[in-house]
């Protein structure tokens, strides 16, 4: 962060619970958003068998929703059916088109969440506590805008095990553009999570000639830097490249606005990895990418990390990586294999761990700690720590969830309000050691 942009923040009172409470409010609710969306499209396609529709059937019937009465759909809708639709059903088709219209102010999703919470059980419980209170923390649900969600699924249930979701926000208020990352919520994505091999990180995808910069965990770099589907100009890109460009025009259109880049357990990995490409691309301003993850599993090697260092002094990424004293898979995995040797993951960015009570000998509800380039004892200590022999005694599933990071991060509020900012903690060399100096 500038200095500029560090006296503003000291300005407006901010503190670094401002920068971690929306996003993890961010994270909630594009958890939320996708289970709903993933709702509203099963309906659908469900609609569409019944009557014998087709995907083109769909599209006019969606385009008449913008601007035709209730009583020209109900006539379209018997025309292309060939069947007498009650009231009812249009209602309900109507309501599932407007819940994936987009873009979309968060005050808006709010109320498609609730109206999908009334006639559906499939959104997730963690997701239906935090509807509530989902707006809270982003300052204006006006100005905070849904404006990308990449979902694009079939409609059947299996189409959704082995996607990388994600979602890109415009905070008008703050002046913030987001990239969201879904965490893991199928089977699918737990086989990513656990994977144990390794693979070379290359920044354009393992098919360019780019030097490589480290060993990454093989399933979250598929996620972003495998062959997805074509683009519309017919070129297949990975999806790391489909967000870069969609920033990157947004950016033209808002350029005093700072990238934040989100998510939780599996989407907080996929948020350190695209935070890593995005600090290096010129077309991305107003560095440091700012990325604050909740839940993180290990992503890279030592040479990553070392090269994510480089990035964070020279001032063109922060990463504030948040885990639960008893959650696993912030633990996980420790080993990988590359070419079947095992190789070590280590973890980057500066750690908060939250702790759900205050210890005998710890007077704290946090702990901050940081890699240091220059401790030995610094790293043995994280190694330990960072290990599930050493760092869990008795857990459970719940220490995971969203809910139970959001308990923690507001019970540890008074003393988060007390640091003024993610960057005065990199310019503590208590914290960061030898990190601007070595």
């Amino acid at each position: 962060m500038s200095a500029a942009n560090e006296n503003d923040a000291s300005a407006q009172g901010l503190s670094i619970y401002d920068e971690m409470d929306p996003m993890l409010k961010l994270a909630e609710l594009i958890y939320a958003y996708i289970d709903a969306r993933k709702v509203a499209k099963v309906y659908l396609e469900q609609f569409r068998k019944k009557y014998n529709l087709t995907d083109k059937d769909l599209e006019v019937l969606n385009n008449s929703f913008k601007n035709d009465s209730k009583e020209d759909l109900k006539r379209l809708f018997d025309a292309k059916t060939q069947n007498k639709i009650t009231d009812s059903e249009v209602t309900l088709v109507q309501d599932k088109f407007s819940l994936l219209s987009l873009p979309k102010n968060s005050a808006d999703i709010e109320k498609d969440l609730k109206k999908t919470k009334e006639y559906s059980k499939q959104i997730s419980d963690h997701n239906i506590g935090s509807i509530e209170s989902i707006n809270k923390g982003f300052g204006d649900a006006q100005s905070l805008i849904v404006h990308t969600i990449d979902d694009d699924f079939s409609g059947t249930e299996d189409e959704y095990d082995d996607e990388c979701t994600w979602a890109i926000t415009i905070n008008h208020l703050k002046k913030r553009i987001a990239v969201v990352f879904r965490g893991s919520t199928v089977k699918g994505d737990w086989r990513a999570d656990f994977s144990l091999n390794f693979t070379d990180m290359k920044l354009h995808g393992p098919k360019s000639t780019d030097p490589v910069i480290g060993k990454v965990h093989q399933g979250f770099y598929h996620y972003l830097y495998g062959d997805t589907k074509l683009g519309s100009d017919q070129r297949t890109i990975c999806k790391a490249e489909t967000i870069l460009g969609e920033l990157q025009a947004l950016f033209i259109k808002h350029n005093d606005y700072k990238l934040y880049v989100t998510g939780h357990s599996l989407g907080a990995a996929l948020s350190t990895l695209f935070s890593f490409r995005a600090a290096y691309d010129s077309g991305i301003p107003n560095k440091p990418v700012m990325n604050i993850s909740y839940a993180s599993p290990y992503v890279g090697n030592w040479e990553f990390r070392k090269h994510f260092q480089e990035l964070e002094k020279e001032g063109k990424i922060r990463h504030i990586r948040v885990s639960n004293e008893d959650d696993v898979v912030p633990l996980a995995p420790n080993v990988g294999l590359h070419w079947g040797f095992p190789v070590l993951y280590k973890h980057v960015g500066l750690n908060i761990k939250l702790y759900s009570n205050q210890g005998y000998f710890r007077k704290s509800l946090l702990q901050i700690s940081f890699p240091k380039p220059d401790s030995y004892v610094s790293g043995i200590y994280r190694a330990w720590d960072n290990n599930i022999l050493g760092g869990i005694t008795l857990t459970s599933a719940s220490n995971h969830s969203c809910v139970e990071y959001r308990k923690r991060l507001e019970a540890a509020k008074t003393e988060l309000c007390k640091i003024p900012s993610i960057e005065a903690l990199y310019q503590d060399e208590n914290i960061t050691g030898g990190l601007f100096t070595s």
